[in-house]
């Protein structure tokens, strides 16, 4: 059974088909590109694939259950262009604050950010962090559970050399124990998470 699949799925928006008919499988431990203009689409389906929205047609299932049930909520963690870190709490706050959430290891999620780089950065409220280092938070916060899919929007906009090079490394050791990965980039942008990984542009898929 595919760790994340979309059968025969179409979202509308007023009369405006975004997704036509869209079907996707993705196994355990791979790496998917969703590439497109904007509107395409890639946006839509992360939404869909974590529950925010719905399908209009069709069906979605992460680990065989509906992605805005408990049990397949459980297994995925996402990263979109909106923060879901506090801003008036501090980086320290926001680990407790989400491992308690999410029932998780608070010493792993800590290890996590340390291996980031937030070491000196503990006590920064999250709202004083840069936008690179914003989005490392984000990713420590989708990651600190153990989630077997990322659910990535635009991982690598707007990060500088050292942030790029930060986020691409705990995203591929991640992918290498086995945590499958889905993200958006815009066309013919570099920096690919894995050499071969499944690359779909959406403005082919819904040309039709």
């Amino acid at each position: 059974m595919a760790l994340l699949a979309f059968k025969n799925v179409w979202k509308f928006y007023g009369t405006k088909a975004v997704l036509k008919d869209f079907n996707l499988e993705i196994e355990e431990g791979e790496v998917v590109r969703l590439e497109g203009p904007n509107g395409s689409g890639k946006t839509t389906v992360l939404k869909l694939a974590s529950g925010v929205e719905r399908p209009s047609r069709g069906e979605v299932r992460v680990g065989g259950f509906k992605p805005w049930q408990p049990e397949g909520k459980r297994l995925f963690g996402t990263v979109m262009h909106f923060n879901m870190t506090y801003s008036d709490l501090t980086v320290k706050e926001n680990l407790e604050f989400f491992s308690k959430l999410y029932k998780a290891d608070l010493k792993y999620a800590v290890e996590l950010a340390e291996a980031v780089g937030f070491g000196d950065k503990m006590d920064v409220r999250a709202g004083e962090l840069s936008f690179g280092w914003r989005k490392r938070l984000e990713l420590v916060r989708a990651l600190l559970h153990k989630p077997k899919l990322l659910l990535l929007d635009e991982p690598f906009v707007g990060l500088d050399e050292k942030g790029l090079k930060d986020i691409l490394r705990i995203l591929r050791e991640s992918n290498e124990m086995g945590v499958s990965i889905i993200y958006t980039a815009p066309s013919g942008v570099g920096h690919a998470v894995r050499e071969g990984e499944r690359v779909i542009n959406l403005a082919l898929v819904n040309q039709n």
